[in-house]
């Protein structure tokens, strides 16, 4: 599915050049940073990088990981093991070092037996170490949109993970794949955790019931009043940014006076946009507080040259 992949993150930096209505995207990610970034479309491509990972991630010292040394080879050339490159990973995970989860998940999409490498990484999604099951989901993760080696293998054993999974980063890596390795359409996996507790999930699921199922109604007006202001922002920027869904005009109706300063601005731009002048003159308020360089006064410039022209 093209769109929101956990590589990069949920992080509604919409674009506000003056065609807002060019193909924007949610660059999800979980901090897991959906970046719906700039590019407002959580596009699973080759930039997304494990560097959220690096960062949001306990450190581990060679200590941390008993066990995952032992099979380390002595080298690092073509023909160290994958089991011998995941142990490098674990006890190297600081992103400042000569080796982290960035190298490493490079290292395993660049080899040349990629269904050998899917099916590695599948193997590990149980494993009792959860940085184990975080760095080889990302590996599938970035699988789903490189060409999708081993389709039906992959979809089988996310389908049986999602539901066990109790990580909230490994879940995020999980769903982004899952959502990668199915075409738009009914995800009842994903959607079982559209109440999970943790809003970096709910913010994933959001995301993706939006680009996918987008005629689930109930659940996207559900997302629209989640109580974290990061879930309601994903919902709004992706039925805005992604597409007009009819539901829009809707959700920045009831989210125009939102207690969050980057969700109502969210809203208050799509108003402007459709010629709503109070709207605007509020975003352009918001601007003005939060200062030129802010995104609520880029907004506010994009509407007016919009609507100039």
């Amino acid at each position: 599915m093209e769109g929101l992949h956990a590589g990069a993150s949920l992080d509604l930096d919409i674009d506000t050049s003056p065609d807002l209505d060019a193909d924007t995207s949610l660059n999800h990610g979980a901090d897991t940073s959906l970046d719906l970034g700039a590019d407002a479309s959580p596009d699973h491509v080759a930039d997304a990088s494990l560097d959220h990972v690096a960062d949001a991630s306990p450190d581990h010292g060679a200590d941390a990981v008993p066990g995952h040394g032992a099979d380390a080879a002595p080298g690092r050339g073509v023909g160290e093991s994958l089991d011998a490159l995941l142990a490098r990973v674990l006890v190297e995970r600081d992103p400042e070092s000569a080796f982290g989860w960035h190298d490493g998940r490079i290292e395993v999409m660049c080899r040349e037996d990629k269904d050998a490498s899917v099916r590695w990484a599948l193997s590990r999604l149980d494993d009792p170490d959860p940085d184990v099951r975080w760095f080889t989901a990302v590996v599938v993760d970035e699988f789903s949109t490189a060409g999708m080696p081993c389709p039906d293998e992959a979809r089988a054993v996310l389908a049986a993970r999602l539901p066990v999974e109790t990580n909230s980063d490994v879940l995020i890596c999980l769903i982004s794949a899952f959502a990668g390795y199915h075409d738009a359409g009914h995800l009842p996996e994903i959607q079982a955790h559209a109440g999970h507790p943790d809003p970096r999930v709910r913010e994933w699921v959001a995301g993706v019931i939006c680009w996918s199922m987008p005629e689930k109604i109930d659940l996207l007006t559900d997302f629209a009043q989640d109580p974290d202001p990061r879930v309601r922002a994903t919902v709004l920027g992706v039925c805005r940014y992604a597409f007009d869904h009819p539901v829009t005009a809707r959700f920045s109706a009831a989210l125009r006076d939102d207690p969050d300063p980057e969700v109502r601005a969210l809203a208050l731009e799509v108003l402007a946009r459709d010629g709503d002048a109070a709207a605007y003159q509020e975003l352009r308020r918001l601007g003005d507080e939060a200062g030129e360089e802010s995104q609520a006064t880029k907004m506010a410039d994009a509407v007016q040259i919009r609507l100039r022209d």
